[in-house]
């Protein structure tokens, strides 16, 4: 069964997946029945949290920017990069250019 939005002194059925909404519309959803995840970003009710998101608590959090796939929410959770960047100890790194990548090392001339 869909959960009961009470708008102006009338019930309405929730969207399919919603436990409780504030509009009885597909993404409205303010919690989601058992083993749906809510993604906060449109409201939504998910049977798995899209990437670039991690499920925390039963809501689809956003892991890094710079991360495809995490373990927790921050900058160094990421376990996968977005395209172009470099992953290393569990963060994401735009690549070094030349200049920037070159380095003296004490003692060498």
């Amino acid at each position: 069964s869909s959960g009961i939005n009470a708008e102006y002194g009338q019930c309405q059925s929730c969207n399919p997946g919603c436990d409780a909404c504030s509009r009885p519309t597909a993404n409205n959803c303010s919690s989601c029945h058992e083993g749906l995840f809510l993604y906060p970003t449109d409201q939504s009710c998910l049977e798995t949290c899209p990437l670039n998101t991690i499920t925390k608590d039963g809501v689809c959090s956003s892991c890094h920017p710079d991360c495809m796939t995490c373990t927790d929410v921050g900058y160094d959770k990421c376990m996968t990069c977005q395209e172009s960047l470099f992953f290393l100890d569990n963060r994401c790194y735009q690549p070094a250019s030349a200049a920037t990548s070159a380095t003296t090392l004490p003692g060498a001339a």
